[in-house]
């Protein structure tokens, strides 16, 4: 399946460029109004999906109809162009079947032997003759063996031929090949078979008997993700921000990687406090990187001196990012520590920041979250995801959380290695349409 993401004017421009692009069979996932600067115009986000066979037949149509296509066939209704492209497909195949009927049209008990045919016919009818009476003999004997215990050994032997088809039956039941791709498919990513197992009864109850069509099940399940994906709405206006995680999730790089893009590409006065004072060279790294960035560092060493920071700072600078102490998940001194400064007050928007790895293992995953309840975040940074293929982390994270995403990390670069989560973005890479550097992966870009 192809999923892309067109932006117009209009919902009705971009469905328009969806029928030219994707034929009449695409579906429509989701349809949104764009967020714009007031006073500029209105932008409409449609995302749509198609299959590869639907595809695939209206590439054949247009191929074969040329210009036609492009000035006549495009211009008419989905339902009509449909008709078109079915009757192209159905003319194609019935070129290639009579094509296939010419090559055999001539049975090979037509073909005439000559004169040997006479004498392999009376060898035939002497081989068949004794045939018969070997088989008269056989099925003699036969009768005069049979047994009540031979009856008792059939009937064993049937019973276990119906209870090997049924269990048959039953398997090929559960792995029809469609489902079986979205085993497979999620499997591959990384997605916990708990939650495997749920998407797959969902995917039987409400598609029934249409649970066989590829195109379907492929759309249900990108509609399933983007539903049960949540994310955060872009923050306006001066922000506190805290950052807090585990050790080696990648939190000060997140918090680093935040501040740049506030520096360059919104133009914001920011400052960094760092509480961090139990990891070595953790103030002198952000240090460095505020001397790159331009951006002030300043050193909290308690939840009272960081409340005094904030009090001095906040009316400077319209964002504060501060860093906080990667913390064992055992200690309770330590997360009693984090609750205290993720408490501070400020006239700002607060928002407190769970940073997690894509490289973390899905059996820590849920411990963490649930032990770092007592800061109360609201959202989750995911980092290093371009360092791992199993993106399905990002689904069990959601479900385990039912927390939005705020951004994804990718790579040391820190400057372009920060993107704001989005559902297409969860989409993509669940579905491999693109690598996350970027580049152009198996399916379009969105």
């Amino acid at each position: 399946m192809q999923v892309k993401k067109y932006e117009a004017s209009s919902v009705l421009e971009a469905l328009k460029e969806i029928k030219s692009d994707l034929g009449p069979d695409a579906i429509i996932l989701s349809t949104q109004e764009a967020k714009s600067i007031p006073g500029m115009p209105k932008k409409f986000i449609v995302v749509a999906a198609v299959s590869e066979t639907q595809l695939k037949k209206k590439e054949i149509a247009q191929k074969q109809l040329g210009d036609i296509y492009d000035k006549k066939v495009s211009l008419r209704s989905a339902h009509q162009q449909k008709m078109v492209i079915d009757n192209v497909i159905k003319n194609v195949e019935n070129k290639i079947a009579q094509k296939k009927r010419t090559i055999t049209s001539t049975p090979y008990i037509e073909i005439n032997d000559g004169e040997a045919l006479p004498t392999q016919a009376s060898e035939v009818a002497s081989a068949s003759q004794g045939s018969q009476r070997v088989r008269q003999a056989a099925r003699d004997a036969f009768k005069t063996s049979l047994s009540s215990q031979f009856f008792a050994d059939q009937s064993a032997q049937l019973n276990h031929r119906r209870l090997q088809n049924m269990a048959t039956e039953k398997k090929r039941e559960v792995t029809a090949p469609t489902i079986d791709s979205v085993i497979r498919r999620l499997k591959t990513c990384g997605v916990e078979n708990t939650l495997i197992d749920h998407i797959v009864h969902q995917i039987k109850r409400e598609l029934g008997a249409n649970v066989q069509r590829q195109a379907l099940v492929d759309s249900w399940l990108a509609k399933w993700i983007l539903a049960h994906t949540e994310v955060t709405e872009a923050m306006t206006g001066e922000t506190l921000e805290i950052f807090v995680g585990p050790q080696g999730m990648g939190k000060t790089t997140a918090l680093v990687k935040v501040a740049a893009h506030y520096t360059i590409n919104e133009q914001k006065s920011v400052a960094i406090i760092s509480t961090d004072l139990s990891k070595v060279g953790a103030v002198e790294q952000l240090r460095v990187y505020g001397r790159i960035l331009n951006i002030p560092v300043y050193v909290a060493s308690s939840e009272w001196d960081l409340q005094e920071k904030i009090q001095q700072l906040g009316h400077e600078y319209s964002s504060l990012l501060v860093d906080t102490p990667g913390i064992s998940l055992g200690n309770i001194y330590e997360l009693d520590f984090i609750r205290n400064l993720t408490s501070v007050e400020t006239h700002k928007i607060k928002r407190i920041h769970l940073v997690l790895s894509a490289l973390a293992k899905a059996s820590d995953i849920g411990s963490i979250i649930k032990r770092y309840e007592v800061a109360q975040f609201d959202d989750v940074i995911v980092s290093n995801i371009d360092q791992t293929t199993q993106h399905g982390i990002l689904l069990n994270m959601g479900q385990k959380m039912k927390m939005p995403f705020h951004s994804f990390g990718l790579g040391s670069d820190v400057i372009d290695g920060f993107e704001f989560a989005t559902k297409e973005r969860v989409l993509d890479l669940i579905f491999k349409l693109t690598k996350v550097n970027g580049e152009k992966g198996h399916g379009k870009l969105l």
